[in-house]
């Protein structure tokens, strides 16, 4: 379009910048001139250009850098495409790094809520003012609802802070040694032991053998070790089904014996362990530790089952945060 048309035969120049930034330039002439209206009924007036033939290096340089165009466009979809199916997998696995953490912890809160006072804060029945104090103030750190509150999971943020309420209301039970010597009583009071089997019959003696006819014969004695040496051996052993027939067999013989009681309560506590039962095992610990409070064994395995759902859940809270720092990179 012109409103002065130069005259036919006009030569003239176009810079054509290609996709690839090169600059190509192409030269024609004017063949035509076009009154208003005359183009395709477009308003003129103005002027018909023709290009000079372009030659074969010009073309292939078109084409080349349109091609190139093409596949960088190509390319970038791709991308695009690749970067939202990452983003799709980062949500999934950040959804089922959650969903593992919330199983976790109500495990835990479970096996928590079967354990007295003492149990929960990781003290012996003869714990003082300080070793309760610190106790608690360790266990705060480990269970503070701050450190759920980064979680968009609500479920999360509510056991958490649930579990931390079960540790505060068994700090304020144990914070002196009057409130101490009560819940002992109380727990001990509440507290379920287990059936006192049914006495067995004695074993009969064999008969004495007839003396034989060449004199006294001279038994020697057979000395058999005793049951709590067997059954130490057999847990140290980790046979726990054999330690338990041992204890069986000595809570039947000495039925109203609290140690034979307790060994039957602490095989099954060690084996309930053993096979990845926590809440089990915090049961029969628990009834273990009421009828012989200072068993070593015991206040291990309270201390390793808390140890254990300690690590299962740092590694779903180590899983989450890996998440998160990488959707924010």
């Amino acid at each position: 379009k012109a409103s002065k048309p130069p005259p036919l035969g006009t030569r003239f120049q176009v810079n054509l910048l290609l996709p690839s930034d090169s600059m190509l330039t192409l030269v024609g002439r004017v063949t035509k001139q076009v009154g208003p209206g005359q183009f395709d009924g477009r308003a003129g007036p103005g002027v018909v250009l023709s290009l000079a033939t372009l030659p074969h290096t010009a073309q292939w340089l078109i084409e080349s850098s349109l091609a190139s165009a093409l596949k960088s466009g190509a390319i970038s979809a791709t991308e695009s495409a690749a970067e939202s199916t990452e983003e799709l997998a980062d949500d999934r696995e950040l959804s089922d790094a959650e969903s593992d953490l919330v199983a976790t912890l109500e495990n835990e809160l479970g096996s928590l809520k079967k354990l007295n006072a003492f149990q929960l804060l990781e003290v012996e029945y003869t714990a003082s003012d300080g070793e309760v104090r610190r106790a608690f103030a360790t266990l705060t750190k480990r269970y503070h609802p701050d450190r759920f509150a980064q979680y968009q999971n609500e479920r999360a943020r509510a056991i958490g802070a649930e579990i931390y309420l079960l540790l505060r209301d068994a700090y304020a039970s144990l914070s002196s040694a009057e409130s101490r010597a009560r819940t002992l009583e109380k727990s001990r009071a509440t507290s379920k032991p287990p059936p006192v089997p049914a006495r067995t019959p004695p074993i009969p003696l064999p008969k004495p053998k007839p003396k034989s006819p060449g004199g006294p014969t001279t038994l020697e004695p057979v000395t058999a070790a005793p049951p709590s040496s067997r059954l130490e051996k057999l847990l140290d052993a980790s046979k726990f089904d054999a330690a338990l027939t041992v204890a069986n067999v000595e809570a039947k013989r000495v039925p109203g014996d609290k140690q034979a009681r307790a060994n039957v309560e602490l095989c099954l506590a060690l084996r309930a362990l053993a096979q990845g039962d926590r809440m089990a095992a915090a049961e029969h610990f628990e009834a273990t530790m009421e009828l012989d409070p200072n068993n070593e064994r015991a206040i291990r395995g309270v201390a390793e089952i808390r140890r254990q759902a300690t690590e299962e859940r740092k590694g779903f809270l180590g899983r989450l945060l890996q998440q998160k720092k990488k959707r924010n990179q």
